[in-house]
């Protein structure tokens, strides 16, 4: 999570990430360090996805892409998760 990386930007703004109890995007602690995560069951956060990989794309012309870490997982300290565990 970088203030003035793209994907973050337009993430936040078009609200595309995974909600957490509080009503704030979800924050996960991977191994990059912390991040939200697209929430895929909503067509913002398919559409926000799918755009950025075609942008990826249009740099990188790939047969095909693995995703490692697109499941909503955390290896930080559990005071750091805002997720709620009755979720």
């Amino acid at each position: 999570m970088s203030s003035g990386y793209e994907p973050y930007e337009v993430g936040l703004a078009d609200d595309v990430f995974l909600k957490g109890h509080n009503g704030a995007p979800y924050l996960g602690w991977v191994w990059p360090g912390p991040t939200h995560f697209p929430d895929f069951l909503h067509e913002r956060g398919r559409t926000f996805f799918s755009t950025f990989l075609a942008k990826h794309h249009d740099l990188i012309p790939w047969d095909g892409i693995w995703i490692d870490m697109d499941e909503v997982i955390t290896f930080g300290p559990a005071k750091r998760i805002t997720f709620s565990p009755s979720l």
